[in-house]
């Protein structure tokens, strides 16, 4: 366009050089054409019509461009700055947490486990009944085992732990009703009766055992800041059993039968053979042993004790004697406290170890269980506060070992006497059957606790041991009578 233009202006300016030269040459004045000849000359100005396109257009193309690129760039370096403002806003969680997460309790049935045979194949009647307790202690140890892990574990009876020994009262007479016996402590049981025996048993006895969740605030927090929570579980086994007479009612008992099975229950006897009563005449007897007159009191005190507990009591690993005489949580299934050491917290028959069993005899002699203190409750303990005697020098009421774990003595009894076939009768408590009697042809080790024998000597003196056959009022071994 502006070639165009500068063209136009050299066309005018060259008309104008000769608009003259024609003037002098026609013989025209000059001074007339210089003001006549000018005025057609500016039309060609209007012609540059290239002005109208003054396309100025493209220019705001390139504009937009530069201008968006430096906009974002200073954008992306305040980004960091909302990270640190999440960070101040979870303190105040803690205070309104509590009313908006309330801790809960969720009780929650568990099931049964089933039971064990722990029966004698042939007994009287307190032993299947203990054997029936230790069926019952291992379906609520199984039980336990099921819903672990646990903080805590009960067993609650609906009438107490002695109500529970009570109740057996109850499942012996249904049991004499059913097999059509005056009393149920009168003839050993066999293998038929034992099983309808522990059919009557289990008949009677409920179980419910409940899981219990209570959670709470632990007061710590998570990465957010919400309240975290702990959980404490807690088994409580429900157990009861049913009278005699809601049973008789089960079973569709007659008027008559329902009637003497209330009876049996509520007899004195009949409850106090259901936890056993050990006669030691009959079971020195039954092992052919005799007692020489003249052994010291203290001596004879210890026997008996210790007899008395044959086939009445269960063996409890860690169980330690708290009283004299009989205990009234012995042969409850419960939870063992921390005296039974790694089965504390378990679920077990309660009763005594091999050495709370001695312990127990010997505080029981005394009188006081304080003076088992002088010969100590662990066989270690015991092993210590005695001395070593040859097995020729025993004499009822000493210490024999029947065994020794390793450096430490594992298993001890009381020394009851000699039998007729030479061999060594020993009352001690294992875990097998219990508190029983065992003729054995030997031991680890005899020992002797002096020093509470001469403490607890009640004003007697010891006789001088003398070998067998050498006179009355002297000691017999092997065999004889022993002093």
């Amino acid at each position: 366009m502006g070639k165009k233009l500068l063209c136009g202006i050299l066309a005018a300016l060259l008309l104008l050089s000769l608009c003259p030269l024609t003037a002098l040459a026609e013989g025209e004045d000059t001074t007339a054409a210089e003001i006549t000849a000018p005025t057609p000359a500016p039309e060609p100005t209007p012609a540059p019509t290239p002005e109208p396109t003054p396309t100025p257009a493209p220019e705001p193309t390139p504009a937009p461009t530069p201008e968006p690129t430096p906009a974002p760039t200073p954008e992306p370096t305040a980004a960091p700055e909302p990270t640190a403002a999440p960070t101040p806003e979870p303190t105040p969680l803690p205070a309104e947490a509590p009313e908006e997460e309330v801790p809960l309790h969720i009780s929650t049935p568990v099931a049964v486990a089933g039971y064990y045979d722990m029966c004698p194949e042939t007994g009287e009647l307190y032993e299947v009944l203990r054997g029936l307790s230790m069926e019952l202690a291992c379906c609520l140890e199984q039980t336990r085992r099921s819903v672990l892990p646990l903080n805590a574990a009960e067993v609650r009876y609906e009438k107490g732990e002695a109500g529970y020994l009570d109740s057996l009262a109850g499942v012996a007479a249904v049991f004499a009703v059913r097999m059509g016996w005056e009393r149920p402590d009168q003839q050993t049981l066999d293998a038929e009766s034992i099983a309808l025996l522990r059919k009557t048993f289990w008949g009677m006895v409920s179980v419910y055992p409940v899981l219990e969740e209570d959670r709470s605030l632990s007061g710590a927090y998570d990465e957010t800041g919400r309240p975290l929570y702990r959980t404490e579980r807690t088994l409580r086994i429900h157990v009861s059993v049913h009278t005699a007479e809601g049973m008789a009612w089960r079973l569709g008992f007659t008027e008559e039968q329902r009637e003497r099975a209330m009876a049996l229950e509520a007899d004195g006897s009949v409850r106090r053979a259901c936890s056993g009563r050990s006669d030691a005449a009959a079971l020195l007897e039954e092992y052919r042993v005799e007692l020489s007159p003249t052994l010291p009191l203290i001596r004879r005190r210890v026997v008996e004790a210790a007899l008395s507990l044959v086939g009445r009591l269960s063996y409890c690993w860690g169980g330690k004697p708290l009283t004299t005489d009989w205990n009234e949580h012995w042969n409850v299934p419960a939870v063992l406290d921390v005296n039974a050491g790694e089965a504390a917290g378990t679920i077990a028959v309660r009763g005594l170890d091999c050495s709370g069993f001695v312990g127990w005899a010997y505080g029981t002699a005394a009188g006081d269980i304080e003076a088992a203190l002088e010969l100590g409750f662990g066989t270690s303990a015991q092993w210590q506060n005695s001395r070593e005697v040859e097995p020729e020098e025993l004499r009822s009421g000493d210490l024999v070992w029947l065994s020794l774990g390793g450096a430490e003595a594992s298993h001890i009894g009381i020394f009851v006497g000699w039998d007729d076939e030479g061999r060594m009768v020993v009352c001690h408590c294992n875990a097998a059957g219990g508190v029983e009697l065992s003729a054995l042809d030997g031991c680890e080790s005899c020992r002797v606790a002096e020093r509470f024998f001469e403490k607890y000597s009640m004003g007697e003196s010891r006789p001088d041991i003398k070998r067998c056959g050498s006179g009355e009022g002297t000691q017999f071994l092997k065999g004889a009578k022993i002093g």
